[in-house]
């Protein structure tokens, strides 16, 4: 099995580049609202651009978790502010219904729209939840007194106890990656979900501003980062 470091510098130089081609994307929508052209079948190959970008990013993802799950839990290819909103190592689904919200505005979807992206939202929480506590259940295993011990005493360990650990942590990491595969597989299902219920244009513009408060995100956590850095290498 790769080391952490190994795994993460990898998927950090993935990232990276995947940050890039998002970025080009990114230009070809807003270029294409700012056309404003009602070409549905322009709207849906634009909407398989950037599914198919998206994909991309969770199959190397789902790869490299398989080698080492507990590396994306912490993503240091990420900024602070970023890594703060994670959610079982990715966005919370239900900031897609956030996004819907405020990027189309009252007037923009019908009352059978927003009665859908209601009952949406109610699905997604409840869902949300329920991987919240079993992802709870998982930390108390590591934070029961019995595991804590052999933590601590991890490079005093007999044989046995090394047994014992190895058997919990890997126990931990299956269920690690189950639980971060349907919490992946929740994130897909609400933007599908929410796809299905705007109409092509719509989509076009909601994942227009999906990728615009990612990009913020980013921008603005990378230059905390900067300023954070900076005051450190002044008081040292």
């Amino acid at each position: 099995m790769a080391s952490s470091s190994v795994v993460g510098e990898a998927f950090t130089a993935f990232y990276h580049g995947w940050l890039l081609n998002q970025d080009a994307i990114f230009e070809q929508l807003e270029s294409f609202l700012a056309a404003a052209p009602d070409d549905d079948e322009q709207c849906s190959g634009l909407v398989g651009r950037v599914l198919a970008h998206y994909q991309e990013y969770y199959a190397e993802k789902t790869k490299a978790a398989e080698e080492d799950v507990f590396v994306f839990f912490a993503a240091p290819w990420m900024s602070r502010l970023e890594q703060s909103f994670l959610w079982l190592s990715g966005f919370k689904p239900s900031m897609l219904l956030w996004v819907v919200e405020s990027s189309m505005g009252g007037g923009a979807l019908t009352e059978e729209q927003w009665c859908k992206v209601g009952m949406l939202r109610a699905e997604t929480a409840r869902v949300e939840n329920a991987i919240s506590k079993a992802m709870a259940s998982a930390q108390e295993t590591v934070a029961a007194p019995p595991m804590l011990g052999l933590l601590k005493r991890e490079e005093e360990l007999v044989d046995g106890e090394v047994s014992q650990l190895d058997a919990v942590m890997g126990d931990l990491k299956q269920s690690m990656g189950r639980l971060m595969g349907n919490a992946d597989a929740l994130r897909g299902s609400t933007a599908s979900k929410i796809l299905e219920i705007l109409k092509p244009k719509q989509a076009v513009k909601f994942l227009t501003a999906v990728m615009r408060c990612q990009r913020e995100a980013r921008r603005w956590g990378l230059y905390k980062d900067s300023q954070r850095e900076a005051t450190s290498t002044l008081t040292e």
